[in-house]
């Protein structure tokens, strides 16, 4: 399970393929038509989100299926801004909330794109029961821009998180100013870093000889040199 700040996570489960499994509940031509998984600690929802892939895999290892999905969140992903969401036409310059707190524009975007459903683009059981009253008073319009990249514009300059978990809309202030990724506090599985040699230390140009040595707005002649470098035994030039 990946989890991401006011971003669509994804998540990965996999499982043998028998009858005393879960598999049974994802096989069949309407797999894909069930609703995802909801990820529950005690009596918390954590993540919830449809699924996008089933893999059945066979081999001297045994029989399994591995599900593949996103969070919730993709739904707002998956929509753009209409000026006028009951009819879908361009009435209207632009999309417009506020001003409101960020979590009242928050809810108003997602009610207008993922629930109400003059034009079929309603979510069966989407709500925003749990965004209200969180956040500073803002403004903002848009014009068929993402769904989600809006959301994000209002929420995260604002000191803002939101999510949608069991398909229900939260807002709420973060009790950390942000997220320290480390091997040693085991908050990063792995990482690669690179380094590279100096390509040139030098660099040689052509134009006029500047009246002005320290005009740095004409060009250098040919036998005029750059240091670029403050390695000055490099072996490139």
């Amino acid at each position: 399970f990946t989890a991401r700040y006011n971003d669509v996570g994804t998540w990965t489960i996999t499982m043998r393929y028998d009858e005393a499994s879960a598999s049974q509940y994802f096989i069949g031509p309407n797999a894909l038509a069930h609703p995802g998984i909801t990820l529950v600690r005690g009596d918390r929802k954590i993540m919830s989100g449809p699924i996008t892939a089933i893999d059945r895999n066979y081999d001297q290892g045994g029989d399994t299926i591995t599900l593949y999905g996103s969070t919730d969140l993709v739904w707002a992903f998956n929509r753009v801004t209409v000026p006028n969401p009951s009819t879908g036409t361009s009435t209207g310059a632009n999309y417009t909330v506020g001003p409101a707190p960020v979590s009242t524009c928050l809810s108003q975007m997602i009610y207008d794109h993922c629930i109400r459903n003059e034009l079929g683009r309603g979510v069966p059981q989407m709500s925003v029961n749990g965004a209200s009253g969180v956040g500073p008073v803002v403004f903002n319009q848009s014009r068929y821009a993402n769904l989600l990249s809006t959301m994000q514009e209002v929420a995260t300059g604002n000191g803002v998180g939101f999510d949608i978990v069991d398909l229900n809309l939260t807002a709420w202030i973060p009790s950390d100013s942000g997220a320290v990724f480390s091997i040693e506090r085991e908050t990063m599985t792995s990482y690669t870093s690179t380094v590279t040699a100096d390509k040139w230390n030098k660099v040689y140009t052509g134009g006029e000889i500047p009246k002005d040595p320290a005009d740095s707005n004409v060009l250098l002649l040919a036998n005029q040199q750059i240091t670029t470098s403050n390695n000055p035994g490099s072996q490139y030039q």
